[in-house]
């Protein structure tokens, strides 16, 4: 098996359309989050804090099946895009979710997600039925970054290999280079080149450090949709009599100077805040902030 197991589920248009909105809404009983502060039973009588049911059960049932099957723990992405940027919601900072819950605050959270939502709306200009949306929920693994890769396909050739996260300067990946190379070269004469009917495209890979054993990871369109890591589109997209598996270029940070920006945390709020409840850290801060805004207009009276 060269790829982690993964369980496929049709999302409904009105799961769809509630991405879409605005704000987050979680139910009573849900679990994505842990509980920070205990609320008494006075407070769950109040009317006033009643949260909006969301009538998903069904489909939450299908995400609970489906992390059971693969193992008590996955990774969620849709059809296109996994929610990267949202990553922080979840306790540990990652994308492995137990619950489905937990997977829906992800999706719901990222901004990648809408994204997708948005251009296929704008594309298709229409709904088709059923929906043409999926929530692809992979068997989690273990991965270290510093050994992900993109590799990029045209005319079924492997022209180019670049470090899947170059936010980080991994000397032992400069000395390595020329073996990854070939390792991942083979690898794709070997298990991708004649099983994909497309001749045009990205996939990312994971080598197990030492073993050499390598597992994909996931398949993206090859354009500047996708993003090209250490490479430009400038230089991926003209064709070349020279572009072949053969003549593949392989890049990765080669020093502390060749790190790029983290683009992910663009969407992200500062670790202290991750604290939602009454007397945390995300309350504090506004009160703090409102109190400020008071002492200023005070001042200026």
């Amino acid at each position: 098996m060269h790829a982690p197991r993964a369980v496929v589920i049709r999302l409904p248009w009105d799961f769809v359309r509630y991405l879409e909105e605005d704000g987050i809404i979680l139910s009573k009983d849900d679990k994505s989050l842990p509980d920070y502060q205990n609320i008494s039973d006075e407070d769950d009588d109040d009317p006033q804090n009643d949260t909006p049911q969301l009538n998903f059960d069904e489909l939450k049932k299908e995400i609970t099946d489906g992390i059971k099957t693969l193992g008590g723990k996955v990774f969620p992405k849709l059809n296109w895009s996994a929610p990267q940027d949202a990553s922080w919601m979840i306790p540990d900072g990652s994308l492995g979710c137990i619950n489905a819950d937990q997977v829906v605050l992800l999706l719901k959270s990222s901004d990648a997600i809408s994204t997708d939502i948005e251009q296929y709306s704008h594309l298709s200009g229409h709904q088709e039925n059923p929906s043409p949306f999926t929530l692809v929920l992979k068997e989690y693994m273990n991965i270290h970054q510093s050994y992900e890769f993109r590799c990029f396909v045209a005319a079924k050739e492997l022209i180019a290999i670049s470090q899947r996260y170059p936010t980080k300067f991994y000397p032992f990946l400069v000395k390595e280079k020329e073996n990854l190379l070939q390792t991942l070269k083979s690898f794709f004469l070997e298990n991708i080149r004649h099983g994909m009917n497309e001749t045009e495209y990205v996939v990312d890979v994971y080598v197990v450090p030492k073993e050499k054993r390598v597992y994909i990871i996931d398949f993206g369109i090859f354009g500047p949709m996708s993003d090209p890591a250490l490479f430009s589109w400038e230089e991926l997209l003209p064709s070349s009599k020279d572009r072949s598996t053969q003549n593949c270029i392989m890049r990765v940070v080669e020093n502390e100077m060749g790190i790029q920006p983290n683009e992910a945390l663009v969407s992200r709020v500062p670790y202290d805040l991750k604290d939602f409840s009454d007397d945390g850290a995300l309350k504090e801060y506004f009160n703090n902030l409102n109190y400020e805004q008071m002492k200023e207009e005070n001042n200026k009276k």
